[in-house]
């Protein structure tokens, strides 16, 4: 039998579950909750106790549509619910962020996965753009090492929508930008070397590293080509999530659309803090000080202007 990771995260305590949930225990799936049953939070604590903490239960692929029900719908309330805290709200989108990012990297050609991610970064939108702190509470949280790519991808998408929402662009740029930044980088997570050249800084890059590396964009379409629910928009900005204006990018591309532009400059911040470790004062100063002239300066203030904003520009800020 066939099993679907889905993130704890998304499993909202005291609620029926339609569908049962397994636990993976020395490479065998162990039924843990019975479809109809419930968890409560004492329950739910327990799995993060456990050694170094579960973060993830498994579904069979037959209830795959069950959860893709249930977590859909539960998105919807909790990301309106006024009762619930920003806290368990950034929770619940990560956790089905997550969960479609791990889906989508096992499965890049399956309708329902990518789906399901559309309806994550959606979701993740509607967060950082209706709670302000938001943002600050995503970037402060660190990853564990086999989830760092995807949360920088997590990252990614809740900045770069929220950045781009404040410069005007239509909902539908907005939904395609958050698909977009949710898969990015799945071209980087199928080998190790893939995964340690993402920790790497391009300064100290190999000639071989900078060969392989250049790749990972068009891997990661290709894992989606000739699929018709992923549009040509989302795909372009896929692409193009390394490129810079006058060619200085992976591609050396000549010319990009400003929202590639915008998803090219928060992917590059993001980096620098997130997986370089550089405070946000310090990214932003290097922004300026070797990045003028390859994004447009208009973005470039308006970026310093809204990390400034969010609570993301104090000097001693980690």
């Amino acid at each position: 039998m066939a099993y679907s990771p889905v993130r704890v995260k998304t499993l909202i305590p005291n609620t029926e579950f339609p569908f049962d949930l397994f636990i993976r225990v020395n490479e065998k799936y162990l039924l843990y909750v019975h479809k109809g049953d419930v968890m409560d939070q004492k329950r739910v604590d327990k799995l993060y106790n456990i050694d170094e903490g579960v973060d993830r239960l498994f579904v069979t692929l037959e209830s795959q549509v069950d959860y893709d029900k249930f977590i859909t719908k539960k998105l919807d309330e909790t990301i309106e619910n006024p009762d619930i805290s920003v806290d368990e709200k950034v929770d619940v989108v990560e956790g089905s962020a997550m969960t479609a990012m791990e889906r989508m990297e096992e499965a890049p050609d399956s309708k329902a996965n990518y789906k399901i991610t559309e309806k994550a970064a959606n979701s993740l939108r509607i967060v950082v753009s209706k709670n302000p702190d938001a943002l600050k509470k995503i970037f402060g949280k660190k990853a564990k090492g086999s989830d760092e790519i995807m949360k920088h991808c997590f990252n990614v998408c809740a900045f770069a929508c929220d950045f781009a929402s404040t410069l005007g662009f239509s909902e539908q740029e907005l939904d395609d930008l958050g698909a977009a930044c949710l898969v990015h980088d799945l071209g980087l997570t199928k080998t190790e070397e893939d995964k340690l050249l993402f920790k790497k800084e391009p300064s100290k890059f190999t000639p071989d590293d900078k060969r392989i590396y250049k790749l990972h964009p068009q891997g990661t379409v290709d894992l989606m080509k000739d699929k018709p629910f992923v549009n040509d928009n989302v795909k372009r900005m896929i692409l193009h999530h390394e490129e810079k204006l006058n060619g200085a990018g992976l591609r050396g591309i000549q010319k990009i659309e400003e929202i590639d532009q915008v998803f090219s400059l928060v992917n590059l911040y993001e980096k620098k803090v997130s997986t370089y470790g550089k405070n946000y004062f310090d990214a932003m100063k290097e922004v300026f000080e070797e990045e003028v002239g390859n994004y447009s300066i208009k973005f470039i203030k308006k970026f310093k202007e809204f990390i400034e904003s969010r609570g993301l520009f104090d000097e001693d800020a980690a």
